[in-house]
């Protein structure tokens, strides 16, 4: 998509709880966090009719965007998100109306707050631990382009995870694939289902 430069872009839909809210749409961002497996935005909205607060819209409502750079064939971007927290910034009393700021995440986040991680792994790689813990409790496939230290766990004493919530002991894990290194790894979130995750020495 050819995009060449803040602003510009056609805004084609947008809509909180399935509302259209395209109209309010004052600024939108969208980026990833090399620290983080999941996609972050936030959108600003400028509320001329007390819309916001008559419809009372909570997290985790979901969030639709989508828009192009207004180049015939040049492509268009779809966001999926939800609603993280809605915050009111600046109230434009010139105008009557009311700024607010809603912080979005995608669904990866939810599903790792909600879900606890209680499972023993017996003669695994490491890298398959993350991939068994990332598909069965994130609903997403987890590639590691970092080779495993030997395998985790045995029959006699096998590697547990305890009631741990899943993106902590995914950390855990990658940290000890690079035992004699730094520890420190980056996610890469192509879309929605596939992550890739890589150390940081290999960027260098």
């Amino acid at each position: 998509m050819a995009i060449s430069g803040p602003g510009s872009v056609r805004l084609r839909t947008a809509s909180l709880a399935g509302v259209d809210i395209r109209t309010m749409i004052h600024e939108f961002k969208c980026y990833s966090s090399i620290f983080r497996p999941y996609k972050i935005a936030e959108a600003v909205l400028i509320d001329t009719q007390n819309f916001v607060n008559s419809l009372d819209f909570h997290r985790p409502d979901p969030f639709e965007i989508s828009f192009d750079s207004g180049i015939p064939g040049s492509g268009i971007f779809t966001g999926s998100y939800k609603m993280l927290s809605v915050n009111a910034i600046m109230e434009l009393t010139s105008y009557h109306a009311q700024a607010y700021l809603i912080k979005l995440v995608d669904d990866t986040y939810f599903e790792n707050k909600k879900r606890r991680v209680t499972k023993a792994f017996q003669n695994v790689p490491g890298t398959q631990i993350v991939s068994s813990i990332a598909s069965e409790f994130l609903g997403a496939n987890v590639n590691v382009l970092m080779p495993s230290q030997g395998l985790f766990g045995t029959k006699e004493q096998p590697y547990i995870v305890q009631n741990e919530i899943p993106l902590p002991s995914i950390a855990g894990i990658l940290k000890l694939l690079y035992a004699d290194e730094t520890g420190n790894f980056m996610y890469l979130k192509m879309n929605d289902e596939n992550i890739f995750v890589c150390h940081l020495n290999d960027l260098l």
